[in-house]
């Protein structure tokens, strides 16, 4: 889903499609974000290629830093300070997502 390829852009659509697409891969790294709250007690998401895949896109598109909380938040070695540390990295992405949809005027 996270395509590095800007073969899929419309060309006609322009700019409407490409905000579109990128508010789609958004909505879908975010979702796998939510997700490892849970998964990251049970697996290493450190190997995981759609968590890596999602952090990925969101390091290159203005999360540079919510992906490396991330990061950091799955090398801790016991689970439960492991999933706390997962829930504060989301609650970073959450709120740094909300400011960049919504700038303050």
């Amino acid at each position: 889903m996270f395509s590095d390829n800007k073969s899929d852009k419309v060309a006609y659509f322009g700019v409407w499609a490409d905000g579109a697409r990128d508010r789609s891969y958004q909505k879908e790294a975010l979702r796998i974000c939510t997700a490892a709250v849970e998964r990251c007690i049970e697996q290493d998401l450190r190997t995981c290629p759609e968590t890596q895949a999602a952090l990925n896109w969101l390091a290159r598109n203005g999360y540079s830093s919510a992906a490396a909380h991330f990061r950091r938040a799955f090398t801790l070695p016991n689970p439960m300070e492991r999933e706390a540390a997962v829930t504060r990295a989301l609650t970073y992405l959450t709120r740094q997502a909300s400011r960049q949809s919504h700038p303050a005027t």
